[in-house]
């Protein structure tokens, strides 16, 4: 509406009938429109209130001047205050440097995911030319001027040139018209809302870039295939075929069909992620667009786009009705199904053979003792390794989730016994799921259900521990920022606590999460510039002990939180871990340095692996041993300033609950 009624059209803001615009069914704008109307009569339906098409026509049909209805329409359009808040906290979850650099990349290689798969195609139909994967790649090329311009213009405008973006929910709700402001106040509101909404403009202009590519790369191979359909059909051959057909592409170029242009412009949306969502995503959506559901699923397209790309490139694509309707249809849409999950299935497959012989990593044991020892030794979950080096794949979708289903596929079956090896449709489904839950988009939606089910405080607390710093203004930029600035990871045991570690500046001032050494937990960096690199990397570390700890499958949890049932102070539990993994508080060695000694001995060399081995024994008891020593140091004022510490207060706490303990103890006859 604002679009049409936009005082900068050439019609001034009215539509009269003689207009000369012409509006298409395709415009992006009447989509938007047509959309709504489907959820309003999907909620009339229901018996809810709402805006149904019947209603707005009978409204419209009183309104006797233009003016009437730009007023209704401004009522209509006006946003509310918490539409107001959605547009600043999704901006805010949008507003890291690495979320635009994870939507490039992943849009980038999907584009070029589809080149090999187009030649693929080409060997399934004799109607897929070889030459429209050439054409693709020109396509392009030759494109990037375009795109830039588009890029820009939405960026400008804050309107997507394109059709549908992956941003869900309110826009430019945060202006002057909307707090009905106008002289200074009104100009200083929507500078502020142009700057809440940089993210959201930067993603818009992002996503109409590749969109203009995918575009032009998919006009340029139709354009390919109707030009050899054309001479075929007319018998033509030798050069005048081929002067036939160049003729027939440069036409379809510059003025590309209804029926092409849509194509071309339903595969830009496809390899983007913005795709419009059938019936069942749709009303997902609709349960979305509530204000709970808003703030649990920001975000339902995108997701479901790159789960629906992801699975249909996988042996389990078949088990999708759309996708065997795709097949059954013949010709190019058959080709192009089976091209999809023959390069899906050959790359799962090839990625699955790398991760059995340790190049590529899943996401690693469940419990979480021993996947934190794994990290110790340098390993990252869902990692490409190279050389010593472990590259992060997991955020580069949907080829990521193609990548970690193998990986974990491949670490399942290695767990499975030889005769059960050929279950690998169970193990496949259990890597999809796997894969799945640890998809970054999906974590607030897993939370919440977590939170709500639960009557664990501990689990309620750390779910608004993880949400509610994300009311910060720019809150993942932020977040990114502090990570840059200070890469040691943070302990947080708060809610304040939780906000001071996405605050650049005020994350040093909590204690630092250790390992099972008492050693800080730094977070190495990124491929490329740190600040904008979604690949996280992290180097393999010379830790024998860590990896007998992993050989042995032993997890050793972290020390516990209280002493004799006193809860410990965030700086004294630091304190304590210190003690029990990284001072030398036996023999002069610390705790890493006494397992190593264990582990060079005879007696630990002759003892049993296994669940109830010798070796896990004799490893329990030195970090046992430990443990208790750190406690009684910080019991004692004078063994705690040995060490540099004095908590007078815990040691009260303590004396008090040993006091009361002897009580109890007395006054049992």
């Amino acid at each position: 509406t604002q679009r049409l009624l936009s005082k900068d059209r050439p019609t001034g803001g009215m539509i009269p009938a003689e207009s000369a615009e012409r509006v298409r069914i395709s415009d992006p704008y009447i989509q938007q429109w047509l959309a709504f109307f489907k959820e309003q009569d999907a909620l009339a339906k229901t018996g809810a209130p709402a805006l149904t098409q019947d209603k707005l026509i009978q409204a419209l049909a009183s309104m006797k001047t233009p003016e009437e209805f730009i007023a209704a329409a401004k009522v209509l359009a006006k946003p509310s205050k918490w539409d107001m808040f959605i547009e600043y906290w999704i901006n805010g979850l949008l507003s890291g440097p690495a979320t635009h650099a994870t939507n490039m990349l992943s849009n980038a290689a999907t584009i070029a995911w589809g080149i090999p798969e187009r030649q693929l195609a080409a060997m399934f139909s004799k109607e897929v030319r070889p030459s429209e994967a050439g054409a693709k790649l020109y396509g392009i090329l030759e494109a990037q001027g375009d795109a830039f311009r588009l890029a820009w213009r939405a960026f400008k405008e804050e309107e997507s040139q394109m059709g549908p973006g992956k941003l869900e929910g309110p826009t430019r709700a945060i202006t002057a018209d909307a707090l009905a402001l106008t002289g200074v106040p009104g100009r200083a509101v929507d500078l502020l809302g142009s700057i809440i909404r940089l993210p959201g403009r930067a993603l818009l202009a992002s996503d109409d870039y590749f969109k203009s590519i995918a575009y032009r790369a998919e006009l340029r191979a139709l354009a390919k295939r109707e030009s050899f359909k054309a001479v075929t059909e007319g018998g033509l051959t030798g050069q005048t075929a081929r002067t036939r057909m160049r003729e027939i592409e440069e036409r379809i170029l510059a003025s590309p069909p209804e029926a092409i242009d849509e194509a071309a412009k339903e595969f830009a949306s496809y390899v983007t992620f913005t795709r419009e969502l059938g019936e069942t995503g749709q009303k997902v959506q609709q349960l979305a667009s509530t204000p709970v559901g808003r703030l649990v699923l920001p975000f339902v397209r995108t997701p479901t786009n790159i789960f629906k790309y992801a699975g249909e490139r996988t042996p389990l694509a078949f088990a999708s009705q759309a996708v065997r309707d795709e097949i059954a249809a013949g010709g190019q849409r058959r080709a192009l199904a089976l091209a999809k999950i023959s390069l899906g299935s050959m790359t799962m497959s090839y990625m699955g053979m790398l991760a059995s012989q340790g190049f590529i990593t899943g996401g690693g044991p469940k419990d979480k003792a021993l996947r934190a020892e794994m990290m110790m030794t340098g390993w990252q979950p869902y990692s490409f390794k190279v050389g010593d080096t472990y590259y992060r794949y997991a955020r580069i979708e949907p080829l990521g989730s193609l990548i970690g289903m193998a990986a974990d596929a491949a670490d399942l079956m290695g767990q499975l016994p030889e005769h059960d090896a050929e279950q690998l449709a169970s193990a496949l489904v259990v890597a999809m799921s796997r894969n799945v839950a640890n998809k970054t988009f999906l974590k607030g939606l897993a939370g919440t259900l977590n939170a709500v089910a639960s009557q664990d405080i501990h689990i309620v607390k750390g779910f608004l521990e993880q949400e509610l710093p994300t009311i910060l203004p720019y809150s993942t930029a932020e977040g990114q920022i502090a990570r840059f600035n200070d890469p040691i990871m943070r302990e947080v045991n708060s809610i304040i606590d939780a906000f001071k570690a996405k605050i650049p500046g005020l994350s040093d001032s909590l204690p630092a999460r250790r390992n099972l050494w008492g050693e800080p937990i730094m977070l190495e960096g990124g491929l490329g510039p740190d600040l904008i690199s979604p690949i996280y990397t992290t180097t393999k570390k010379l830790d024998p002990v860590a990896n007998e700890l992993v050989r042995l499958q032993m997890p050793i949890a972290m020390p516990s939180k209280n002493i004799e049932g006193v809860p410990l102070a965030p700086w004294e539990y630091d304190a304590y871990v210190v003690l029990a993994g990284g001072k030398p508080i036996i023999q002069d060695m610390t705790l890493k340095e006494k397992l190593s000694e264990l582990m060079q001995s005879d007696l630990y060399k002759q003892s049993s692996d296994g669940p109830d081995g010798g070796k896990k024994v004799l490893i329990q008891s030195w970090v046992s041993r430990y443990r208790d020593l750190a406690r009684f140091i910080l019991s004692d004022a004078e063994r705690s300033r040995e060490y540099g510490y004095d908590f007078p207060d815990l040691r009260t706490k303590i004396q008090g609950e040993r006091d009361k303990q002897a009580q109890q103890f007395q006054a049992v006859p």
